[in-house]
């Protein structure tokens, strides 16, 4: 410790001892020499003592290795025990030696701990860079104030470089190069600082990679997640972080084949089950492309997590294209937040991965030549077969044509129907229908949704309902060898089409019906009875069952309003009797002669039946003698209304007595004939007919009158006609009008004609078309010629050109597209004397 200065002492006793003499007001020379003896013996005392006592000492540090990365790697801790005296220490002094190199470290920090020789719990008192090779002194100002009895800790830590070297070593030998303090004041240091502090050994980690087995196999297109290598990575001596994956798809896939690539970690096996995706990345590239992906996983040391490499397939991938990932001549390559020693062990066991579009064929199913009736459902009218061979597929269109002499009234739904396992709807699902009021030629295109397995046979089923006014004996019929059904799917299968004509024509049919009239005895009818029979019509059905819904008839004679009461309608099987036949309806009769009834019933007649409708009268009790009722079957027959459109052939004769003769439409028609329409009706007789009115309509349902004529007055057949000047562009609907001349109307059926033509031009569907897919496209009211139909890429050039033979009107043709790249390009028709022009989109 330093001693007084003495002088200094002497000015400091003359002051004190006049301080003193001031106080006690004593100015005795003895006073001022007792007081200047006793401060000179006091600072004497001070003189001897010292400030603070500090002995250094060195804590036991055991050799370890610190980690790549690592922070706050303790390497030396001080002790500093303080008595006598509080110290304020504000330097520290050391140097750091081993075999570390400029690169090794990045922080060196001192920490104080005034309870224990840990970080934890500590205070940071202050840091410096540490990027400097073995040797490297340090001297780094820091503050703790010491008190008296304290025996706190310095710890010097450090931050080792994530990309320091493996092993080099770090080291503080206390006893030949000891840790040097700095204070505020000048303390007694005994510095018992020894080499206790062993060396620390820089760790990176150690990695082995290895190639997992993975067979050789076909991936489908459109799957996902198909994994095409898995490397394990083996963590040894110190935990690491892998940042980064790279490596190289080869093999012959195209930029088309592939969508993303993932990348997922499976701490445990070589699957994707249980694993998690790291990052994944776009992969439209075609071979060879190298893939740079970030990633992040946290390895602990002995873990052998596998990395899995997967991909997602294009539904439109080239069938048979490859990829692989060679372990031994292309091995993946990771990144890392550090610098581990790699162990490359990886080798070529992962196979090649093919991928594999869906073989398909085609094939139809032998189906009958057929009747399919009027208002039926369900009438199945092809059949095509679906096996699918090398991979599943999904179904998801369906395209095909329905031809025939079918006409846009005969039928109202398509539908399709799926069976895996027979060609019957019967255990079949409905996969769609579609509205089918189209006529022959239509081209349907309906969207359905199956999955067929791998090996599956299962039967597509094209079913039509019939409209109950389709026309007999029109035709429906699929040629799957000139017309075939094709289907579209989610991917791009290879498609071998073996559909041929093994469908038979199905052809429409109404029920044949013949009426005629029943003999009844001319009777007289007693006022107050009930059913007495006036008319009886026989039906005979053939061909196909039917539905009777309506009973029209007018009863004549002279009766008048006052006369009947009830009319009813009954139905026999076998006889021409009301014993044995049942009601099936009635109507209130309290109408004059001449009245129409018609009254709605219900039977059901199958084929070969025979039964009698059976006409009678409730006759009032105060009925006027010797007025008549009467039904003349030949003039006035029986007229039943169906629920379907039957073919019906009146035989009904005057069979029931006197009678008042009515009109009776023999026929009627109407013809285009230059601009105009011809209408023309024919009729058996005409007694008490006043005129004619032609009444047409749009619908078929609200008419109009559009011209008369007077009744000849004629007892014999006569035909009338009348000239539409102005038809309706499209369908106009025509029927007669007979007005009696008790102001009644008669009404003959109705006729329709479609005037005037469509609009000339084409129409090409599905537009968009899936590229190396098949086009149709429909030649709509044109002339006989010979038409090419040609196909222009953006440039306009030619790319398929396609002859047609028309023979007038409308067709359907369809060409099949080449190998061809996406995009808009245009379809051309054109003949001697005419040319259009459409877009078309290839997807």
């Amino acid at each position: 410790m330093k001693k007084l200065y003495f002088p200094a002492i002497t000015g400091f006793l003359f002051q004190q001892c006049n301080f003193f003499s001031n106080i006690f007001n004593r100015r005795s020379i003895h006073f001022k020499k007792f007081i200047i003896l006793f401060l000179g013996f006091v600072l004497v005392s001070l003189n001897n003592k010292s400030y603070a006592d500090v002995t250094l000492t060195t804590t036991t540090l055991a050799a370890g290795n610190i980690n790549q990365g690592s922070n706050n790697s303790i390497v030396y801790i001080v002790q500093m025990g303080v008595t006598v005296g509080a110290v304020n220490v504000n330097n520290i002094q050391f140097t750091l030696n081993g075999t570390l190199d400029a690169n090794d470290l990045s922080v060196v920090s001192i920490y104080y701990n005034p309870t224990a020789a840990t970080i934890s719990g500590s205070s940071l008192v202050n840091n410096a860079v540490a990027t400097f090779a073995s040797g490297h002194t340090y001297s780094i100002p820091i503050s703790t104030s010491n008190p008296i009895g304290s025996a706190g800790y310095f710890i010097i830590a450090v931050n080792v470089s994530s990309s320091a070297t493996d092993n080099n070593t770090i080291q503080i030998d206390g006893s030949t190069n000891p840790v040097v303090f700095g204070f505020t004041t000048s303390p007694n240091i005994i510095n018992s600082q020894s080499n206790a502090a062993g060396t620390q050994t820089i760790q990176a980690s150690d990695i082995t990679l290895t190639t997992s087995t993975l067979a050789a196999a076909n991936i489908n297109q459109g799957t996902n997640n198909n994994i095409v290598y898995v490397s394990q990575m083996n963590v040894g001596t110190e935990p690491v972080n892998v940042n980064n994956i790279q490596f190289t798809l080869n093999g012959t896939l195209d930029a088309n084949d592939l969508s993303v690539v993932s990348i997922y970690y499976n701490p445990t096996a070589a699957t994707i089950s249980g694993s998690s995706l790291v990052n994944n990345a776009v992969a439209t590239f075609a071979s060879g492309h190298t893939y740079s992906i970030p990633i992040s996983t946290s390895n602990p040391v002995g873990s052998a997590g596998y990395f899995i490499i997967a991909v997602n397939v294009s539904s439109s991938a080239t069938d048979n294209n490859t990829i692989q990932i060679d372990g031994s001549t292309n091995p993946v390559v990771f990144g890392f937040t550090t610098s581990p020693n790699i162990i490359n062990s990886q080798r070529n066991v992962a196979g090649i991965q093919t991928i594999q579009a869906s073989d398909i064929t085609l094939t139809t199913s032998t189906l009958a030549a057929g009747n399919i009736n009027q208002g039926t459902n369900n009438n199945i009218v092809y059949i095509a077969q679906m096996n699918v061979g090398t991979e599943p597929v999904n179904v998801n269109n369906i395209q095909f044509t329905l031809n025939g002499t079918l006409d846009a009234n005969d039928l109202s739904v398509v539908s399709i129907y799926y069976n895996p396992t027979a060609a019957t709807i019967s255990g079949s699902s409905l996969v769609n229908n579609a509205v089918a009021t189209f006529a022959s030629g239509h081209t349907y295109s309906i969207p359905i949704s199956t999955s067929n397995p791998i090996g599956s046979a299962g039967y597509f089923i094209i079913a039509v309902n019939v409209s109950s006014s389709a026309t007999d004996n029109n035709t429906i019929q699929i040629d799957g060898a000139t017309n075939p059904v094709v289907f579209g799917f989610t991917t791009s299968p290879n498609i071998i089409n073996s559909q041929s004509n093994a469908a038979g024509k199905q052809t429409i049919q109404a029920s044949d019906i013949t009426l005629t009239t029943s003999a009844v005895a001319a009777n007289n009818f007693s006022a107050g009875t009930n059913n007495d029979i006036v008319y009886v019509t026989q039906m005979s059905v053939a061909t196909e069952p039917v539905n009777v819904n309506n009973i029209q008839f007018t009863l004549n004679g002279t009766f008048d309003a006052n006369d009947l009461t009830v009319v009813s309608i009954y139905y026999n099987s076998t006889a021409a009797t009301i014993s044995g036949s049942s009601l099936v309806n009635n109507a209130v009769a309290t109408f004059a002669s001449g009245h129409t009834y018609s009254i709605p019933i219900s039977t059901i007649n199958p084929i070969g039946s025979a039964g009698y409708f059976i006409i009678a009268v409730n006759v009032s009790p105060s009925a006027t003698t010797g007025n008549t009722v009467k039904i003349n079957g030949l003039t006035d027959p029986v007229l039943f209304g169906f629920t379907t459109t039957p073919n019906v052939t009146n035989n009904q004769t005057d069979l029931a007595g006197l009678h008042t003769l009515p009109l009776q439409f023999v026929g009627i028609k109407a013809y285009e004939k230059n601009s105009f329409v011809a209408v023309e009706w024919k009729v058996a007789a005409e007694l008490n007919i006043d005129r004619y009115f032609v009444e047409r309509s749009a619908n078929g349902t609200i008419f109009n009158a559009i011209g008369q004529k007077i009744a000849d007055g004629s007892s014999t057949a006569i035909t009338y006609s009348l000239a539409d000047v102005s038809p309706l562009p499209g369908n106009n609907f025509y029927r007669i009008n007979a007005l009696n001349k008790d102001g009644k109307p008669i009404y003959s059926s109705i006729v329709r004609i479609y005037y005037g033509k469509g609009k000339e031009g084409f129409s090409v569907y599905p537009n968009p078309v899936i590229k190396n897919q098949q086009l149709t496209f429909e030649l709509q009211n044109l002339k006989k010629d010979n038409y090419i139909v040609s196909l222009f890429n953006q440039q306009g050039q030619l790319v398929i050109k396609q002859s047609v033979e028309h023979a007038g009107g409308n067709s359907v043709q369809t060409m099949n597209l080449p190998k061809m790249a996406a995009g808009i390009y245009s379809i051309e028709v054109e003949s001697s004397n005419i040319k259009f022009v459409k877009p078309l989109i290839i997807q």
